[in-house]
């Protein structure tokens, strides 16, 4: 996922991608008011806000976080 096209907000399964957890983790996270991340609620919709996501990630607009989907040029 490339960081620099986000969206001012993001779905719950986007930011567990981002965070490296499950999306059924990140939504109990949310319920039990434990996310680690600013939640936004829309009605029933959940939105979070990407940019204090990714600074609480220390990313910056091009970084792209590791994960069990990506794979380094070279690996």
């Amino acid at each position: 996922m490339n960081t620099a096209t986000l969206p001012p907000t993001i779905t719950v399964p986007e930011a567990a991608e981002l965070l490296g957890c499950s999306s059924s983790a990140l939504y109990e996270a949310i319920r039990d008011g434990d996310a680690p991340v600013k939640v936004l609620r829309v009605g029933r919709a959940i939105r979070i806000p990407t940019a204090p996501l990714l600074a609480e990630l220390g990313l910056t607009g091009g970084d792209t976080p590791p994960g069990p989907h990506l794979q380094a040029v070279g690996e």
